[in-house]
């Protein structure tokens, strides 16, 4: 119940944010501090933490709760927008290394979840280029995340990632 009220606005909302954040950046070159702050606050959080509860059977749900392949469709552009934004602004500052590392492991582990949704219905004779294309630019976004480059780290904060 929380998911089918919540997750929805919580994208737009980010969406709305980071828009806002992305315009401002570009007009004056530069990245908006209270656009930013507000990304780092509550909306992040609160969707790492939907996000991080919800179990197989939740996302069966959701995926199952939208009548159309068009509303599939826009909820995948949505989402993987979102995590991309995730991936491009620093969200969170350099030392928080364990907010960067859970992030990274929400976004992964809900795009396992929903893979298969993806699969079953824009591959094949319904391919979706920009659904597909989404979610490529996210998996190259992902693995190239400096958060996730440990060649870069200290040796003891990469034994300690690694551990």
């Amino acid at each position: 119940m929380m998911v089918e009220s919540l997750l929805d606005v919580l994208l737009q909302t980010l969406l709305s944010i980071m828009s806002k954040s992305h315009s401002v950046e570009t007009s004056r070159g530069q990245r908006c501090p209270q656009c930013t702050a507000e990304i780092t606050g509550e909306y992040v959080s609160c969707l790492l933490s939907l996000l991080g509860q919800m179990t197989e059977i939740h996302f069966h749900h959701l995926i199952n709760s939208f009548h159309s392949k068009e509303e599939l469709k826009e909820f995948l552009l949505k989402i993987f927008c979102v995590f991309r934004n995730l991936m491009k602004l620093t969200i969170f500052p350099r030392d928080w290394s364990v907010m960067r590392l859970l992030t990274s492991h929400i976004i992964v582990v809900t795009t396992q979840f929903l893979s298969p949704a993806l699969h079953k219905n824009f591959s094949e004779g319904d391919f979706d280029f920009k659904v597909w294309n989404s979610f490529f630019s996210l998996t190259v976004l992902y693995i190239n995340q400096p958060s996730l480059q440990l060649e870069a780290l200290p040796p003891a904060k990469r034994r300690k990632i690694l551990d």
